[in-house]
């Protein structure tokens, strides 16, 4: 083989090698791009689902159909009103009605829907304004312990006494948390003329 073909072969098996060497450095590129993006974009994706899977999981407190003395809860429509909330601390009687947007408390006390009903086992949650319209709840943070309530539903009264009360932050929904006897809670908001706070009352039935 003259000289002159042994330097071109040998050009070509370099072309070829540094061709080879190319394409390796190109996958390992590729290979380190998706490293890359899977410590940019998976793991935080995984994060998002991760969270989502959490968020939606079932409150341990949620009522659960078909346990003992828990039965499903007929809803009403908004804004019906269904009965009537009796505290003599507070020398309140007023009718109560379903919702608790401030287009239905401006009517009056009103029940948080999907909480129990007056009469029910679990927790009756009942807001109502404390500074403006009738200010059925002014002197919510007055009711003592062992004062009466009466919620009617139906024709029938259920008297429940009060057991405790305190102050929460909005954002606190334990007042919502299912009971397994009849119980109730009142709320307002806290101090008188603001929104910061809310003031909570609860009761068991008797």
């Amino acid at each position: 083989m003259s000289r002159r073909r042994l330097l071109a072969l040998g050009a070509a098996v370099a072309g070829v090698a540094g061709a080879s060497a190319m394409i390796g450095g190109s996958a390992g590129a590729l290979s380190g791009g998706s490293l890359a993006l899977g410590g940019v974009v998976d793991d935080p994706l995984a994060g998002m689902i991760a969270g989502a899977q959490l968020a939606g999981a079932p409150r341990a407190d949620a009522p659960r159909r078909g346990r003992r003395g828990f039965r499903p809860r007929r809803a009403l429509p908004e804004g019906t009103v269904f009965g009537t909330i009796e505290i003599p601390a507070l020398g309140l009687s007023e009718t109560l009605r379903e919702g608790i947007e401030l287009r239905f408390l401006d009517f009056g006390p009103g029940h948080w829907p999907g909480t129990a009903f007056p009469g029910q086992p679990g927790n009756c949650v009942i807001a109502g304004h404390r500074v403006s319209h009738s200010r059925p709840f002014l002197f919510i943070d007055t009711v003592p312990t062992g004062a009466m309530m009466t919620l009617t539903m139906a024709g029938a009264a259920h008297d429940y006494v009060a057991t405790s009360a305190g102050i929460v932050d909005p954002a606190d929904n334990s007042i919502l948390n299912w009971t397994a006897e009849r119980s109730a809670t009142i709320f307002a908001c806290h101090p008188p003329g603001s929104v910061t706070q809310r003031y909570i009352v609860n009761f068991v039935s008797v």
